[in-house]
């Protein structure tokens, strides 16, 4: 693989030339960008760029567009998908992108260990599933590892198969300052992609005055100069307000005006994503939502008689306190009880809430590319899932399951209308808000394409139709 090394070095040395550069701004300090090693947003925005997929979908239709899948088949009893790689494609250091590729993939993917792979041909791998699931192919949307480096793959230069190549990394002693991408192909305004760690917003936005960066993501609107600004909310995350529906004091009844009375507008106006935007529903912005599910009145002025003081779990982080101490103050001034907030720590929070007493859980939840909530809101989650109502509606069951085995989009839509009319009904969480960011870009850019975002980490998936602003040329 001699040719490979010689693209490197080329790459390598093209990093230091005043070729056309683009630098974003991130916060914090990145330990890897190995796909199934990525933990924040700054290290999958670069993982993102780097390593391909078999396929992507788009959460707001369901369309699926193949990258390095060719096709695949289906079984009858739709247990088994066989799926063929494309030829001819290779990893950033010459190797072809293979069958074993896609298998050492799939032995370290949390979604994918339980279900049983082998390799048909060169190209071809088998799955086999335990039940069958039809959101299977949403799975795959993940990043193909290398098996020919496996734990030699450096966590920080990687060895991917995207058309930006990571070849250099720059240290002030232990801390990583830079991040260099470099590309070969002609479809992107800028060769050089160049990512810069700082340790916060104000860090950034000092970069930013002193034009050492071109774009980053603020969480609030604010004028800098010589930037432009666009809003994005992101609809694969959001903060939602669970109730303990076990608890004979938090019934039915009283969890609607609960959910009723609180004023959602007030809730985002004093929160840290200013501009952000109240769910419509578990399915919110995708394919599945519908009108089944009934939107809260919000600020209804209902009062409430709970008989004693309820307990609200947080995650102990700003955005969380802001949104807790609102409706802790909504909810006390309708009745004549206290509401306690309990912090536990952020690391691990999800396993610490199932040893703490609560009425209300305060969640930040992110989700799939597919709109499966089995595991949010199956009564087979509710002691080892992420169920934290403890909700058992036999109809939220059935439909979940049927959603998750009915192949058609269509069809799923009847399942996962009949979920969202029940869950109006039972009630067993609110949805408080999808948090929202603006994306500041330098006035160098004339325009960046209208799109919608399920994650922060996708914020460059379009940067090859970024459109740079082309000097004037004076006769």
């Amino acid at each position: 693989m001699f040719t490979s090394y010689f693209v490197y070095l080329y790459l390598f040395i093209l990093s230091f030339l005043p070729i056309s550069s683009w630098t974003h701004g991130l916060i914090g300090q990145p330990e890897s960008f190995i796909p199934n090693e990525v933990q924040t947003d700054s290290e999958k925005i670069v993982s993102n760029l780097v390593f391909r997929k078999l396929v992507n979908v788009n959460p707001f239709t369901g369309e699926i567009k193949y990258d390095l899948l060719k096709n695949y088949t289906v079984s009858d009893d739709g247990l088994t998908y066989v799926i063929e790689l494309k030829q001819n494609q290779y990893w950033q250091d010459g190797f072809p992108i293979m069958a074993d590729d896609v298998l050492y993939t799939a032995s370290l993917s949390p979604n994918l260990r339980e279900v049983s792979s082998d390799k048909v041909d060169d190209y071809k791998v088998r799955f086999s599933l335990p039940n069958k699931y039809s959101p299977f192919l949403s799975v795959l949307a993940i990043g193909i590892l290398p098996s020919h480096l496996q734990d030699q793959n450096s966590k920080l230069i990687s060895v991917g198969s995207g058309d930006y190549r990571i070849v250099r990394v720059t240290k002030d002693r232990t801390r990583i300052e830079e991040v260099v991408l470099v590309t070969r192909s002609g479809k992107y305004p800028y060769k050089k992609l160049n990512f810069r760690f700082y340790e916060n917003e104000d860090y950034i936005r000092v970069a930013a005055k002193i034009k050492e960066i071109g774009s980053m993501l603020f969480n609030k609107k604010e004028d800098i100069s010589g930037f432009n600004a666009k809003k994005y909310v992101f609809y694969g995350r959001s903060y939602l307000l669970v109730f303990d529906t076990k608890k004979d004091y938090l019934d039915k009844d009283t969890r609607k005006s609960i959910v009723n009375m609180i004023n959602y507008d007030e809730i985002i106006k004093n929160q840290e994503y200013q501009d952000a935007e109240c769910p419509f529903g578990p399915f919110s912005s995708t394919w599945a939502q519908s009108d089944s599910y009934e939107r809260p009145m919000g600020n209804s002025g209902d009062t409430l008689d709970i008989k004693k003081d309820l307990v609200l779990v947080i995650p102990n982080v700003n955005e969380a306190r802001l949104i807790a101490q609102n409706i802790k103050k909504q909810i006390e001034s309708s009745s004549d009880h206290d509401v306690e907030i309990k912090a536990l720590s952020s690391k691990d929070y999800i396993v610490k809430i199932r040893d703490t007493k609560y009425d209300m859980v305060l969640l930040a939840q992110e989700y799939g590319l597919d709109p499966d909530r089995f595991v949010f809101w199956h009564s087979t989650q509710n002691s080892t899932g992420l169920n934290f109502s403890n909700s058992s509606a036999i109809r939220i069951d059935k439909s979940l399951e049927e959603g998750r085995e009915t192949v058609e989009l269509e069809d799923r839509k009847v399942h996962y209308n009949i979920f969202q009319s029940v869950f109006s009904e039972e009630t067993p969480a609110v949805f408080i808000l999808h948090p929202s960011q603006y994306l500041y870009y330098s006035n160098s850019i004339n325009n960046i394409p209208e799109q919608k975002y399920f994650y922060p980490w996708s914020i460059l998936d379009n940067f090859d139709k970024w459109e740079k602003v082309e000097p004037t040329i004076l006769l």
